[in-house]
């Protein structure tokens, strides 16, 4: 008998789905946001884009660091 749940085969394959498909979501939503900035122009102004883009693919990055284990968590509870 396992001395914790984490030890149940059942349990440690669900998990492991979980976080595999979080990162899978996590890198999509941050390529998309990236991708989605680098093609915008607000400024008119070549490097004040790229640094906006630039930007804002980190705060995608930050964001999704957060929102990570919370997406976890739901995709487990499913």
């Amino acid at each position: 008998m396992p001395s914790n749940s984490w030890e149940t085969p059942a349990i440690r394959s669900v998990v492991i789905r979980a976080v595999i498909f979080s990162a899978v979501i996590f890198i999509a939503l941050v390529a998309v946001i990236s991708w989605a900035l680098s093609g915008t122009s607000l400024f008119g102004i070549p490097w004040l884009d790229k640094g906006f883009a630039y930007l804002g693919g980190s705060a995608a990055f930050v964001i999704g660091l957060f929102i990570f284990p919370a997406l976890t968590g739901l995709i487990i509870s499913c």
